[in-house]
């Protein structure tokens, strides 16, 4: 989607004529055009059409479904004769969510403060299962530029050609649904792609006041490496050959955040325009470490009524009324659906902003819903309050499952007796069913056997055999006999896959949020390889992992999750709980918390 090229040239008073999803960048003082980036040859697209797909928005071979929400810094410098001669900088927020029922992804693209018009803006929506256009709308200095709507072959909207020129108006069909020519390496992204094969695009633009579909040819050139502000990428290189209407070009696409991290655009007068993309850092910490002995563990369920984003506020009121004076630390967030996740955790990083708080680490499940019927989210909050709450150390308790809410409850208290730990010690229980039946069983039991403690109560999914999974956290009434003792029930043999407890006595632990990823094996190694990067600074090691919460939406994604953590954890079994979830943010397949002793 080379959006960046036509918003610099639109922000130096030019038509707009491109996405963003697929462009990023170099500074100002970037060295010259490397060796690589010589133009295609010609005759390397039409030519070997003997494999050739093609992609069409009617009834296309492609899908977006892979798209996840991120935003990425985007950077457009353009070099003659090797030298860099301008370089603009961008934010591009990738957003994947609904609109009135259907799957998009929304892209906003916003120039600098200090680009030649930071007022420079496109907004777009593509449908996600197709990459076609839906809307288009562009801004600049001097107002609205351009606003494209499209449906199937049916083109309308406005453009103003100039500044001080009134907006024109056009309205066209084209022979058959096309790609807006600017998005179309997402059409390409989407595709199966495999060494050789050429790609027979067609595409539209506004041209006058009629449009035409333009087929446009890209040979994919096979695997490449490219780096991208010092990052190494692997991707998969097309190339397209310079036309009449259209420049050589270069793209580098792949299946994970940004997407599209390099494009190369050979201009007919010599001109090179390097379009990088990075995904940029999300300022939620992805962990914090805490002292043992101060830790809470809360659930603000008070608020069940208004809107999801008036609960948050109200949940986080709670928190802070009920704790004053404590530091939270971290925040796990119970929403409906993919967007309510997103819109929960955007809501929940707005008001503590907005009151001058550092963020939390955070995660966002999505459930299929709650005991109340007006409920809209439900957070659960680890606070560090200022005072002593386990001055012996904290118990990890591992979720216990059951078709029967009482008889899950009934072994999770077993396990947290027999390991030498007081019922009235225990904090928060934590309950993912999958009827009401069992949510019903589940509350009874709980007063029952941890009448101290805070429940949370979610509907993970509906099954139909459903289960429900109850985990627990609290003080321990006696030090355990080391640091770290991992428990495990006497006499029954070990799980390989989660121990019963972990009961903890160090000084410090560190909590991670929760990171989503897609259920592929470099997805999950990449996560495990964040956290490890995220809790090393606070002197944390994944092998001193204690608890694990893990969150899963197919069989897939839970057996890529289990794999490689062996490896990650050296050899350690935690206290974990793994549970099928409807949703999870940005529409991924698995997520991960985790726990870890530091001394």
């Amino acid at each position: 989607m080379p959006l960046v090229s036509s918003l610099v040239r639109a922000s130096r008073a030019a038509v707009l004529s491109g996405l963003a999803a697929c462009t990023a960048g170099q500074s100002p003082d970037a060295g010259p055009v490397p060796a690589s980036a010589v133009a295609p040859s010609a005759g390397s697209g039409r030519s070997r059409l003997r494999d050739t797909l093609v992609l069409q928005p009617a009834s296309p071979p492609e899908d977006g479904g892979y798209f996840r929400s991120h935003a990425v810094d985007l950077i457009h410098t353009t070099f003659r004769n090797g030298v860099a001669v301008q370089s603009t900088r961008f934010l591009l927020d990738k957003q994947v969510t609904e609109q009135r029922g259907r799957p998009v992804v929304h892209l906003v693209l916003t120039a600098s403060a200090d680009a030649p018009d930071p007022a420079v803006r496109a907004d777009i929506l593509l449908d996600r299962g197709t990459m076609a256009l839906i809307r288009r709308e562009d801004r600049d200095r001097d107002g609205l530029r351009a606003v494209i709507e499209a449906e199937s072959t049916h083109v309308h909207g406005t453009i103003r050609s100039a500044k001080g020129r009134p907006p024109r108006s056009f309205d066209f069909t084209l022979a058959q649904p096309s790609f807006l020519g600017t998005f179309v390496d997402a059409a390409a992204n989407a595709a199966e792609l495999r060494d050789g094969l050429v790609l027979r695009v067609p595409t539209f633009g506004i041209e006058g006041r009629r449009g035409s579909t333009v087929w446009r040819y890209f040979l994919v050139r096979g695997p490449d490496t490219v780096r991208v502000q010092n990052r190494l990428f692997r991707a998969w290189l097309l190339e397209e050959t310079a036309t009449r209407r259209h420049p050589a070009r270069r793209l580098w696409l792949t299946r994970e955040p940004p997407y599209f991290p390099l494009e190369l655009v050979y201009r007919s007068d010599g001109i090179v325009e390097r379009i990088e993309q990075v995904e940029r850092p999300s300022d939620d910490p992805l962990a914090v470490a805490a002292q043992s002995s101060s830790l809470d563990f809360l659930v603000a369920s008070e608020a069940s009524q208004g809107t999801l984003q008036a609960q948050v506020r109200a949940a986080l009121a709670e928190v802070a009324r009920r704790a004053p004076g404590s530091r939270l630390v971290k925040l796990r967030l119970f929403a409906s659906g993919t967007d309510g996740v997103a819109e929960a955790l955007r809501e929940a990083r707005r008001e503590l902003r907005n009151g001058g708080n550092p963020l939390p680490v955070m995660s966002g499940v999505g459930v299929a819903g709650f005991p109340e019927p007006g409920r809209r989210v439900l957070l659960e909050a680890t606070i560090e309050r200022t005072h002593v709450t386990n001055p012996f150390g904290i118990g990890f308790f591992a979720g216990v499952a059951s078709s029967d809410g009482g008889r899950a409850l009934a072994g999770l208290a077993r396990v947290v007796r027999e390991s030498g730990t007081d019922s009235a010690g225990i904090r928060r229980v934590s309950c993912f069913y999958e009827s009401l039946d069992q949510l019903n069983q589940a509350t009874t039991a709980l007063r029952t056997h941890f009448p101290s403690a805070e429940g949370a109560f979610v509907m993970s999914r509906e099954s139909s055999r459903p289960v429900i999974e109850c985990e627990a956290v609290g003080a321990l009434a006696r030090a355990p006999a080391s640091p770290v003792e991992i428990f495990n029930l006497p006499g029954t043999p070990p799980s390989p896959l989660y121990s019963r407890a972990a009961l903890v006595s160090t000084p410090k632990v560190i909590l991670t949020g929760g990171i989503a990823v897609a259920d592929s094996e470099n997805a999950v190694r990449s996560m495990y390889d964040r956290i490890s990067a995220a809790v090393a600074p606070l002197g944390g090691q994944l092998r001193n992992v204690v608890m694990a919460d893990n969150y899963w939406i197919t069989d897939s994604a839970r057996e890529a999750m289990r794999a490689p953590r062996g490896q990650y954890f050296a050899g350690r079994v935690p206290a974990a709980t793994g549970v099928f979830f409807t949703s999870l943010a940005d529409d991924n397949r698995a997520s991960l918390e985790l726990v870890i002793a530091c001394p």
